[in-house]
């Protein structure tokens, strides 16, 4: 039975997920678990008493597990 990209793809996923150990040479089949996007319509606003971001960001979930945010931060270099 040959498996197709997206398929190897989620029996690697859950194998490593319960513990097996998966060596590969190509890792690019992966995707990652938790995916961040940054999506246009970002604002920034320079006020009196500091400075405000509005983000405009897409957060996907690719895992087994149910995720939740606990603390947003965000930093200026």
């Amino acid at each position: 039975m040959k498996l197709s990209t997206h398929q190897k793809g989620m029996v690697i996923a859950r194998l490593q997920a319960a513990g097996i150990p998966v060596h590969l040479g190509d890792r690019s089949i992966i995707k990652p678990e938790l995916l961040v996007e940054s999506l246009k319509g970002s604002r920034a606003y320079d006020l009196k008493m500091g400075s405000e971001f509005l983000l405009n960001v897409r957060i996907s979930n690719n895992s087994y597990g149910n995720l939740g945010a606990h603390k947003l931060q965000g930093h200026l270099l």
